[in-house]
């Protein structure tokens, strides 16, 4: 299951990627003025939201669960990473421990 949530999460991102690039290249080389471009992005996105209301629906359900999916497994990273860190702190504080020892008997 956690293969199927991890191709769903990469097709999710590849498709807001190229989105945003698909947008971000329209904007970059509209021969029209920024003014002209705003206006027509807001007539856009009005439009796709008239049209598209229960994909935009879904669209954004789906991108609250990426972001969600996407904060957990950060967390958990962040968890290991720090664990990892402990368990060298105690594993070089042993070694001091032990030379202290060594020394002293």
């Amino acid at each position: 299951m956690a293969k199927k949530e991890d191709s769903s999460i990469a097709f999710g991102l590849g498709l807001l990627a190229g989105v945003v690039a698909g947008i971000v290249a329209g904007i970059v080389y509209a021969p029209k003025s920024g003014e002209e471009t705003r206006e027509d992005l807001i007539c856009k996105a009005k439009q796709i939201k008239e049209n598209f209301p229960d994909d935009l629906e879904k669209a954004k359900k789906n991108g609250l669960t990426l972001v969600e999916l996407l904060k957990i497994k950060t967390e958990k990273i962040i968890d290991n990473i720090n664990d990892s860190l402990k368990a060298k702190q105690m594993a070089k504080a042993k070694r001091e421990e032990e030379k202290v020892y060594n020394t002293n008997y």
